[in-house]
């Protein structure tokens, strides 16, 4: 009797995790299926129990993927010494020991890229990396050919490194990474457009599926439609910078996909502007055989009264209201495979601040109700 007792409770166990574990796919409104998540000092030495409670809390409003924004972080800008610039490493890397433009940002017992993915495989969460990320656009060091070639090979090294570091005890958690450079509809980057595909994205990709063919390998450019941001001549029109990227996905077969920031945080684009992009990228990405994302800005510019000039522009950033997010997600998933979102520690996390925690209870509202609050 108490054997079959046993079973019974067993039973009805294993039908409640299923339902926990399905609920996740029953999602019946557009809904983040990922989202960036952004070191800094403020949870660069969280604990294994400190990151499984953030994790579980992106779980439980239906995310299945995260990418860590970059584990590199550049913390002086291009010196003749460090023509790159000088970047502190949130992982044990070799590099500082050879190099005096990498130093750690933790001690080298620390490890904050080895727990966080300790607890996504524990939570069954997939991760995606990205590698360094250069707060200058610019690079007074080199031509255009030289800076791209270089910084390839920098990412390159970076990639190696994690895949050594991480892959024995984290390979199936491990999934992509995130190219880093943000490429724009600015109309000069059309100029650079060689030098980009063909001593950046392509080699970087095709040496990061050298270590797995499964790795997923992509890239989260933006487009600005708001003609107050820029001339019309300065920009690439919607067709134009699609029809651009379809190019660059023919010539870089190993470059998988791109998720393109929807720019409706900080740079002011209007739902048509994005759905006028959105479109006509996803068709060409398509024509290219390639799947598409689209990244959800969860932000807008603060104080609310700054008010956007050429000479001047609005730095702060705050949680949006959730009727914006919302209105985003509908206006962008009919065109895409997926949404991503920017950025979960600033914008979603329930343990953040005051304005992400009442984001996080309006959103969770929203994907179990299908309603905003």
């Amino acid at each position: 009797m108490s054997r079959f007792f046993h079973l019974k409770v067993l039973l009805v166990f294993l039908a409640s995790t299923a339902n926990v574990h399905s609920a996740k796919h029953d999602i019946k409104v557009p809904h983040l299926s990922g989202i960036f998540l952004a070191l800094s000092d403020t949870n660069l030495n969280n604990t294994l129990q400190q990151w499984t409670k953030e994790l579980t809390a992106m779980k439980d409003v239906g995310i299945e993927f995260f990418c860590v924004r970059a584990v590199m972080r550049s913390v002086h800008e291009d010196t003749p010494s460090c023509p790159l610039g000088e970047f502190e490493s949130f992982y044990p890397t070799r590099m500082s020991r050879n190099s005096s433009c990498v130093k750690q940002a933790i001690t080298l017992e620390a490890d904050p890229i080895g727990t966080i993915l300790n607890a996504a495989k524990t939570l069954g969460l997939g991760v995606h990396l990205g590698m360094s990320f250069r707060s200058n656009s610019s690079y007074p060091n080199f031509n255009s050919t030289q800076f791209y070639r270089e910084y390839a090979y920098f990412q390159w090294t970076i990639a190696e490194e994690l895949w050594s570091l991480y892959k024995d005890s984290y390979g199936a958690t491990l999934q992509g990474f995130y190219t880093g450079i943000e490429e724009s509809n600015v109309a000069s980057e059309f100029l650079q457009t060689k030098d980009l595909q063909g001593h950046y994205l392509e080699p970087l990709a095709r040496d990061i599926k050298t270590l797995s063919s499964e790795l997923l390998v992509w890239a989260s450019p933006y487009y600005v439609g708001n003609l107050t941001r820029h001339n019309k001549e300065d920009i690439m029109t919607p067709q134009f910078y699609a029809d651009w990227w379809e190019q660059i996905f023919w010539w870089s077969p190993d470059l998988d996909l791109i998720a393109p920031q929807d720019s409706m945080g900080a740079q002011g684009n209007s739902f048509e502007n994005v759905s006028s992009y959105l479109s006509q990228i996803a068709n060409r990405s398509r024509q290219a055989g390639r799947k598409v994302w689209s990244n959800v800005e969860l932000f807008e510019v603060w104080p609310s009264n700054c008010s956007w000039t050429p000479t001047h522009s609005c730095r702060g950033r705050h949680p949006a209201p959730i009727e914006r997010i919302t209105a985003q997600m509908h206006n962008e998933a009919p065109l895409v495979d997926l949404l991503i979102a920017w950025e979960w520690e600033s914008c979603l996390s329930p343990y953040g601040s005051n304005d992400s925690a009442a984001l996080y209870t309006d959103y969770k509202q929203y994907i179990e109700g299908g309603t905003t609050p």
